[in-house]
């Protein structure tokens, strides 16, 4: 068994595991991939803020994973069409719950957010795991 920690934003590790390689290489590379602290919160207080993974369930059983920082702003991830493996979008801008809500209600639409079910946009996610 191969066994590697992984320090995830400001407050936690992750210990990858797998008795293939390639497979550790794979999840390695996309806690690699994740910020270390908030983009939006580094530029505008110079602040190291962390964050948490968000998880939320429609009712047709789709999952959205998302990161969110201390202060709000938040990050969807994407997900690979084939397998269960996630990937950051490193070039999608980190804003909070209120201005993707504003966003959709009448902003235009190079600022909205990926399409997701309605009945998410107007309540809190159902998890939220601290990273």
């Amino acid at each position: 068994m191969i066994e590697i920690q992984v320090k995830v934003g400001g407050r936690s590790n992750v210990t990858v595991s797998s008795d293939k390689i390639k497979d550790v290489f794979q999840e390695l590379s996309f806690f690699n991939t994740l910020p270390r602290v908030c983009p939006r919160c580094k530029k505008e207080t110079g602040e190291d803020v962390c964050y948490r993974l968000l998880h939320n369930k429609d009712k047709q059983n789709h999952h959205y994973y998302k990161l969110k920082c201390d202060k709000g702003h938040q990050s969807n991830l994407g997900q690979y069409a084939e397998g269960d493996a996630l990937f950051y979008k490193n070039d999608e801008e980190w804003r909070t719950y209120e201005e993707i809500k504003k966003a959709k209600e009448g902003g235009s639409p190079a600022q909205s957010q990926p399409s997701q079910p309605s009945y998410n946009d107007n309540r809190p996610p159902d998890d939220d795991f601290p990273l």
